[in-house]
């Protein structure tokens, strides 16, 4: 076991071979403006909420200065998403299997559709709310660096390295020593037999 190493040819070929856990996913970091739907509504109140959405992107395309983070001011009173409302609606990073509960595919490609910092969505509607969408930032898929994980990954092959070993002189050493029974001799062993307990008054109960 004090003999077991890791190579570099070993290492960079478990990196090579575990390229999907070393790459880090496309991500957009979002702002969003979210109304909640439920299933009772009717059609009429899911438009109200599409139009006072309407109204709010109308807003928030106007000209003139930002007034904070993602939506500003406009998430407090065009958003229901109460972790996010007071902070400009800004979500942080999303990727597309990764997101918040309440934010599901629909809105999170509409996120992904969006190109340029600043661009907002148009309306979004799916079974849980009616969305706006604003890009803060995009980070494209990028694969982590062999250096970056180089000690981690060697620890994790020099402890399967050292299992091997051990479940190998293990099977090694069963195989080596010959198992003998022999039930003749176990029958003349007498069983213990139980002791007795003597009988103790049980202490009074409580008054």
């Amino acid at each position: 076991l004090a003999k077991a190493d890791v190579t570099q040819t070993e290492l960079e070929a478990a990196y090579m071979s575990a390229q999907d856990r070393y790459t880090r996913p496309a991500a957009v970091r979002l702002a969003v403006l979210y109304l909640g739907v439920n299933p009772v509504m009717k059609q009429e109140e899911i438009a109200e909420l599409r139009q006072r959405m309407t109204e709010a992107r109308e807003k928030a395309l106007a000209p003139g200065p930002s007034n904070g983070p993602g939506f500003g001011a406009l998430a407090i009173t065009c958003s229901e998403d109460q972790a996010t409302r007071y902070h400009g609606g800004v979500v942080g990073w999303v990727e597309k299997n990764r997101a918040p509960a309440w934010l599901g595919p629909v809105p999170v490609e509409a996120g992904f559709a969006l190109k340029n910092h600043g661009d907002v969505s148009d309306v979004v509607t799916d079974s849980k709310g009616v969305y706006l969408l604003k890009l803060l930032d995009r980070r494209e898929a990028s694969v982590i660096p062999l250096a970056e994980v180089a000690a981690s990954l060697r620890q994790r092959l020099l402890a399967e390295k050292r299992r091997r070993i051990e479940q190998a002189f293990v099977r090694e050493s069963r195989q080596s020593v010959t198992v003998e029974a022999h039930p003749e001799l176990l029958a003349r062993i007498p069983l213990p037999t139980s002791p007795t307990v003597a009988n103790h008054p049980q202490p009074p109960a409580f008054p």
